[in-house]
């Protein structure tokens, strides 16, 4: 139970220590997307992205805040809303990979395929202590990959589509990986 406590709080740490990087990778991503979506779009997405960050550093906060977690379903409850909070914030980052799929250029699929890899290297870092969380943040930026093809009926699309679902399952791998590197650790001490 203590193992689990403290990858809870590691989960936590990691948040509350890149909250600034990542408001500021999405307020660059915010700009360079109006090359493609009108401003009030980018900005709209951008507001809604950091609404989500910031309930996730607010919750991260509180639970460091906290001298404990409590008793098991303490613990449970607060997994439980970190996995909810990252589903949230992917899709987030979903939203903005569904409008910039719209857009029928060439230069956007770069884009697209460098927001997503951005994003879900974030969400396996950042999560990997909590290995729900992972799955819940990647969720969406899979269910918008696969809707791609749909989107954007083009050629490339599922072409763009296949790498992206190949980069999601390296990232799930990579999360596991640190995961158990994590439990590694926690046990040698």
């Amino acid at each position: 139970r203590a193992f689990e406590t403290e990858m809870v709080r590691l989960f936590a740490q990691f948040r509350v220590g890149a909250a600034i990087p990542l408001f500021v990778l999405a307020a660059a991503i915010a700009g360079a997307a109006t090359i493609w979506l009108p401003m009030p779009a980018a900005l709209g997405w951008l507001a809604i992205v950091l609404c989500a960050m910031a309930l996730m550093l607010m919750l991260s906060k509180r639970l460091l805040a906290q001298g404990t977690l409590g008793d098991d379903k303490g613990l449970a409850t607060w997994r439980r809303v970190f996995a909810m909070g990252e589903m949230l914030h992917g899709a987030a980052w979903a939203y903005l990979i569904q409008m910039l799929a719209q857009v029928g250029s060439d230069d956007v699929r770069i884009f697209v395929l460098f927001c997503i890899m951005m994003v879900t290297a974030v969400v396996a870092t950042l999560s990997a202590t909590v290995p729900a969380a992972v799955y819940a943040g990647l969720a969406p930026l899979l269910l918008v990959a696969a809707l791609i093809p749909l989107i954007s009926a083009t050629p490339q699309s599922l072409l763009l589509t296949m790498m992206i679902a190949s980069a999601l399952v390296f990232f799930v791998l990579l999360a596991r990986r640190l995961y158990d590197s994590a439990v590694a650790t926690l046990l040698s001490r």
